[in-house]
Order: C-alpha cells, then sequence, then structure tokens
C-alpha cells in the first residue's frame, strides 16, 4: 500500500500561514478590481473597440494569444489597448462593447457583467480560501 506519511508538527502553521496570505493576496486583488469597475460603472464611457491584432507571443508551452483592441476617445484619439480580460476567440476585425475612463483611456473593461467576471472569480477564491481558513482553525 506504501509508507504512510506522518505530518511534522510546522507543517499546519506553515499551510495556515500560506493560506492567509494567498486569502489578503485575493482579497486586495478583489477589493482593487471592485474600486476600477466600480469607476467605470460611474465615470467610464461605453464604445466599441475593434480587434485590430491578434498575434502569438510567447515560446513553447507558455505560448499564447494576445489581442490588441483599438478604439477612438470622446476626444477624438485612437487609443490601442491589449488583452481585454475575457475575449478569448475574438478575431482580428471583430467589434466589442467596451467602457473606458476618459480621464485614462487604457482603464478598460467589457461593457456590461463580463467586465466583473473578474472580480466574482478573484472573490470566489477568497471566499473559498477563507472557507478553508475558519474550517482549519476550528
Amino acid at each position: 500500500m506504501g509508507i504512510p506519511i506522518t505530518p511534522k508538527p510546522i507543517d499546519a502553521p506553515i499551510l495556515l500561514l500560506i493560506c492567509f496570505i494567498a486569502f489578503l493576496v485575493c482579497a486586495c486583488i478583489a477589493v482593487s478590481e471592485a474600486v476600477q469597475q466600480t469607476r467605470l460603472m460611474f465615470f467610464g464611457v461605453r464604445t466599441d473597440a475593434t480587434c485590430a491584432r491578434a498575434e502569438m507571443r510567447g515560446e513553447g508551452r507558455r505560448r499564447s494569444l494576445s489581442y490588441t483592441f483599438r478604439f477612438t476617445d470622446k476626444a477624438g484619439a485612437t487609443i490601442e489597448v491589449e488583452d481585454i480580460w475575457c475575449t478569448e476567440g475574438t478575431k482580428k476585425g471583430d467589434v466589442v462593447s467596451i467602457v473606458y475612463l476618459p480621464s485614462d483611456p487604457k482603464i478598460v473593461s467589457l461593457s456590461g457583467m463580463k467586465g466583473w467576471g473578474f472580480l466574482v472569480f478573484i472573490g470566489t477564491i477568497a471566499v473559498l480560501v477563507g472557507i478553508f481558513l475558519l474550517h482549519w482553525l476550528r
């Protein structure tokens, strides 16, 4: 069957510390993303962005598809942004609805609920790690 593995007494506090740090990181990212999404919701301008380029980047297993989107802001300037989260499967020439901040047009998110996807993902990870920590501390 195999050799039984007995955890060392130091393993429990180290695992607890690692989970606590992971929880803090997830919580900080979630708060930062929530602030950004809230700013976009209140002050953002909705427009359409066109996929200008879809190119492969990286080497070997780290090779991935990177997207560049182009849109025109209210002042008439052409802005290019890379890799808007949750745009996989987009082809060159496809149009997506985005929201950007007029004060900083490089801050961009997809319009509607899709833009909140990253926040929901990180929030879910933070909650799961938090539940694990609460269970562990009992």
